[in-house]
């Protein structure tokens, strides 16, 4: 596994698609690297609810929630669970990329 995303993205090997829906810390978009169908979750410090209500997560709190989740999918694999293809932790563009879920549209 890669660390380097921000280097693929720049080299091409990374496209971002379209999006695909958001959360509480950021947004989830479909790609692809190297010819897979992946996901990308781009993380954002402001982030805008359901009711189009700006909302700010202080720094450190997203840099944690990051680093743990990156760390979790690091450890887990299952055949039931989308693995981990590689994360970018430049700050302050933080992004976690996984498989595609079969179906996933």
């Amino acid at each position: 596994m890669s660390w380097l995303i921000c280097v693929w993205h720049c080299r091409g090997e990374l496209v971002i698609g379209e999006r695909r829906g958001g959360g509480s810390s950021g947004r989830l978009y479909r790609g692809q690297y190297l010819s897979q169908d992946i996901a990308i979750k781009i993380i954002e410090l402001n982030v805008k609810n359901e009711s189009g209500t700006l909302r700010s997560i202080p720094a450190v709190e997203l840099l944690q929630m990051f680093k743990q989740e990156v760390s979790i999918m690091r450890l887990v694999r299952h055949k039931n669970l989308v693995q981990l293809i590689g994360a970018c932790s430049c700050w302050p563009k933080l992004c976690i990329v996984t498989e595609l879920m079969a179906g996933g549209r």
